[in-house]
């Protein structure tokens, strides 16, 4: 039986994704700078400052900070910069940009080893160049970065004050609402991977409530990101729970501990979890699942990915005269995963996905080695479509 729901299970036992950088899902609020003021590394005047920004400078407004109200979150400022050891940056576009190589690299607020660390970058992260270099430090900003400006500083209507608040307290519960998330879903999978019958029964939709509350309010966006990792993940498994769970004993092993979720503060409804399906199967009797219910399940779960190809979209000069073509796709290791070509007559503004993890599908042909110069061959997609993931 096990072998069979395998495929509905795979995702779950890489364990939960790393975040990383993305696109914001929470809009930020624009607002002016009442007086000249300082944007901060840290809610609080002990932070060293970013940059010092003129009275009437538009800032974008995230929301209070989460260890003080008195101190609003920030993008980080385009005139700001952070410094990064150079061996962990790869050019892009001539310089003009920078990839980061290396998991959990570092962003500290001077050029050097003992200053603090501000920010942790991972592998395939694309920052822009500053123009400045200390020593090994390369100085650079970070767009999906914050930063931090006291209140008193920021000019906001009575309104927009009030959506900001309201937009803090939404975060709060999305917070609380995450390390709930991440406890159950690592519960989850412990139970899937001792038995895959007893995790079909699992409150998966109660699961994938919680993660749509954080996807929407979160402060972070490298939060928000992982979270929708974990809930494209579960995704499967949320319409056949649904299904099966109310008519078969779905009681996990004795030695793994597998609580429904908790519901979220009732600040935000949407949270709460759906309640343990114990009673409602024990209400409608239970029966052993056959073959044939598990050959259905595992029909019913989504096909795998239509694209031929996923990475993230980068341009590489070096290979236009080898290969035809500067846009390639690379893994989060740095590697070339496919090239991609535009197919003749087909409109795709690649330049608008620069820097973006995609999709591409179209013709596949294979570039050997001794053309691209790599150590393997590799994919060449002549594309009909490329499409952001997220």
């Amino acid at each position: 039986m096990r072998v069979l729901l395998v495929p509905a299970l795979a995702l779950l036992f890489a364990g939960a994704p790393v975040a990383s950088a993305a696109d914001d899902v929470v809009a930020p609020i624009a607002a002016g700078l009442e007086k000249n003021a300082n944007v901060r590394f840290g809610p609080s005047t002990s932070a060293k400052v970013v940059v010092t920004l003129k009275a009437g400078t538009q800032v974008e407004v995230f929301g209070p900070a989460k260890s003080s109200a008195d101190w609003y979150v920030v993008r980080f400022p385009k005139e700001g910069k952070v410094w990064v050891h150079t061996k962990n940056l790869k050019p892009l576009d001539g310089g003009v940009r920078y990839q980061v190589t290396q998991d959990k690299t570092r962003a500290r607020n001077d050029a050097t080893m003992s200053a603090d660390v501000v920010a942790e970058l991972n592998t395939g992260e694309v920052v822009e160049d500053k123009g400045l270099v200390v020593g090994d430090w390369r100085a650079v900003n970070i767009p999906d970065a914050v930063a931090y400006v006291h209140k008193s500083l920021i000019s906001l209507p009575a309104d927009i004050q009030k959506q900001i608040d309201e937009r803090g307290q939404r975060a709060a519960v999305a917070d609380q609402t995450w390390q709930q998330a991440l406890s159950i879903y690592a519960k989850y999978v412990e139970t899937a991977k001792a038995s895959p019958k007893a995790a079909v029964g699992l409150d998966w939709a109660g699961l994938a409530k919680q993660l749509d509350v954080v996807i929407a309010d979160h402060a972070s966006a490298s939060t928000r990101l992982a979270a929708k990792r974990v809930r494209d993940s579960i995704a499967a498994l949320v319409p056949v729970a649904q299904q099966v769970a109310p008519t078969i004993n779905v009681a996990p092993p004795a030695s793994i501990d597998t609580p429904a979720p908790s519901p979220t503060p009732a600040a935000n409804p949407a949270a709460t979890g759906t309640p343990a399906r114990g009673a409602a199967a024990a209400a409608a009797g239970t029966k052993t699942l056959s073959d044939e219910e598990l050959r259905a399940i595992t029909a019913a779960m989504p096909k795998p990915s239509p694209w031929q190809a996923e990475g993230i979209l980068v341009q590489d000069d070096t290979y236009m005269a080898k290969v035809g073509t500067r846009d390639l796709l690379m893994n989060g290791d740095g590697d070339v995963v496919a090239f991609i070509k535009t197919k003749d007559g087909v409109d795709l503004k690649l330049s608008e996905l620069q820097a973006r993890e995609v999709g591409a599908k179209g013709e596949l042909l294979t570039i050997p080695p001794e053309q691209s110069g790599l150590a393997k061959p590799t994919k060449l997609i002549v594309a009909t479509d490329v499409a952001p993931l997220r």
